[in-house]
């Protein structure tokens, strides 16, 4: 009898495993919060810190993507981490949402909500919100270091004819001493930064992207998000780190 007892309590346990296993709950969905900045705008430390404390806090649950625009940079210093096409990025959003013109710090939460970057209680809520929703699309993307030294990134997803397929390389950490502008003085810690941004209009998404100089694969991981073309709202994102 005690024989039976343990071998149906053994069967029970076996099947239950096979039925959590096979029926999954729904995934939460992760947010993306971009980050527009610049070393050369005095009120973006603040909102770097803000996106870095929140990126602590939500760990699994959110992404974040600083881009670091340049229209700053004629104030004297350069920032090295900014490219053109991260402002023309943040222009379309300003088109999308009628404001008068381009500001930073600038968060984005999800591509649906703006906001002044440094609002941190403001964007903690959102985040919180946007985090509890179902996710309705998916992504998945992986990289691995190539012969040459570049990076081979591989995404793919359930991207519908109205979304873009974006592949982002990131690098995790930066840190840069300001010796002008309005940030003259002060050594800027930054996290996430935005390296390279390739766009696909496809469900599948292949690229080799460079390392930057002077970094390791570590030093960096690869995020693919959906896009809606319309309404600009971002889903189904997805990160990875860089395999050697």
């Amino acid at each position: 009898m005690k024989c039976f007892k343990y071998s149906f309590i053994v069967w029970l346990f076996i099947a239950a495993s096979a039925f959590s296993s096979a029926v999954k709950t729904a995934p939460g969905n992760i947010v993306v919060v971009e980050l527009f900045t610049s070393e050369g705008c005095s009120s973006c430390p603040s909102a770097d810190a803000a996106v870095t404390r929140l990126a602590g806090e939500f760990k699994d649950e959110m992404i974040v993507l600083a881009y670091h625009i340049d229209y700053w940079n004629r104030l004297g210093w350069k920032d090295k981490f900014s490219r053109a096409e991260y402002t023309s990025r943040q222009s379309a959003y300003a088109n999308k949402f009628s404001l008068n013109s381009i500001y930073t710090p600038q968060a984005l939460v999800n591509g649906t909500n703006q906001l002044v970057g440094s609002e941190e209680a403001k964007l903690r809520g959102l985040i919180k919100k946007a985090s509890g929703l179902p996710s309705r699309s998916h992504s998945e993307i992986q990289a691995t270091v190539t012969a040459k030294g570049e990076i081979a990134v591989s995404a793919t997803s359930n991207a519908s004819s109205n979304q873009t397929l974006n592949i982002v390389l990131v690098q995790r950490q930066g840190m840069s001493k300001v010796t002008a502008g309005e940030n003259t003085g002060k050594q800027l810690s930054h996290t996430d930064i935005v390296r390279e941004l390739k766009t696909f209009n496809s469900r599948d998404g292949k690229v080799n992207m460079k390392l930057p100089a002077g970094l390791k694969p570590g030093d960096c991981k690869v995020v693919a998000f959906l896009q809606n073309i319309d309404s600009f709202e971002i889903s189904g994102a997805s990160l990875a780190a860089i395999q050697p």
